[in-house]
């Protein structure tokens, strides 16, 4: 594939990753709106349709001092609009230049074939891809309907898929994706081609390590006390002072008896600090005991 396609893909895999890494979304389960739905609360972004004539403009992002709106035209099918909706986000996490860009559907510049690109990764990730087709053994139609992608969209995806990982000419590539689509005899050899790069996806996926941030950020979403055994890292004064500036409600403490230390966090606005306190010191003596 061509450098920027392969760039484009870099950074919307990291991304992607980290996040459903860090949500702990199961990947059977994914799909682009929790990613889209996180993008637009971290960045409060507006979203709301619009209309044009001839689907003159697809997608429209505009960005001023009163902040960021995405919009997409009311009248396209919902594929073409989730395709939308993830092109425009595109544009915020590949830090293009600009404050206002516009989708449209012929004439398109770098930075929006870009986003085009980033949206197919959105909607079907590599990892996501390899999960429903080899191990859920889902047919074309089924990974369609479950991913909300058009045809087009599929078909594109799944033929740049074979086109990264294989050196396969693209007629052959061709044959192979309609053979999926058809559900013939041909199709198994579709699935060869993915079992052959099948531990290169995975090996992606797994390289991806969460942050010392987003391993606490996890961990808060499911307990109100954490201690240097969920997270070594919260012993670390700048990981610990990101913390607090991160969530204001973050309590910090050190307990230390029989020459040993817990140290912990834990969200003031759930236990007092009198509590932690004496979590960590039940913490200490189990270990001990």
């Amino acid at each position: 594939m061509n450098p920027v396609y392969q760039h484009v893909s870099d950074i919307a895999h990291d991304t992607i990753y980290h996040f459903i890494k860090s949500q702990e979304i199961q990947i059977t389960q994914y799909t682009f709106n929790d990613y889209f739905q996180y993008i637009v609360d971290k960045h409060k972004i507006k979203t709301f349709p619009h209309h044009f004539e001839n689907d003159l403009i697809l997608g429209l992002t505009m960005i001023d001092q009163k902040g960021i709106s995405i919009s997409y035209e009311s009248e396209n099918i919902p594929s073409r609009q989730n395709f939308t909706k993830c092109h425009e986000i595109g544009h915020l996490i590949l830090q293009h230049d600009g404050t206002f860009f516009a989708e449209q559907a012929v004439s398109k510049n770098q930075q929006e074939l870009e986003a085009d690109y980033f949206a197919s990764f959105v909607l079907m990730p590599d990892i996501i891809l390899l999960t429903k087709i080899l191990y859920q053994k889902l047919s074309y139609q089924k990974i369609q309907e479950q991913l909300k992608v058009s045809n087009k969209a599929l078909e594109i995806r799944l033929t740049h898929f074979l086109q990264t990982y294989s050196s396969l000419p693209y007629p052959k590539v061709q044959g192979l994706v309609s053979s999926f689509r058809a559900n013939t005899e041909a199709k198994e050899n579709f699935i060869k081609q993915i079992h052959a790069f099948e531990t290169q996806i995975i090996e992606k996926y797994q390289s991806i390590q969460l942050t010392a941030l987003e391993q606490v950020s996890r961990l808060i979403k499911k307990q109100a006390f954490i201690s240097h055994l969920d997270c070594e890292a919260i012993k670390e004064k700048d990981i610990l002072s990101q913390i607090k500036v991160q969530y204001p409600n973050i309590g910090s403490g050190i307990y230390f008896d029989f020459g040993k230390a817990i140290h912990y966090i834990y969200q003031s606005d759930k236990i007092s600090a009198e509590e932690a306190k004496k979590m960590a010191k039940n913490l200490l003596f189990s270990l001990i005991l």
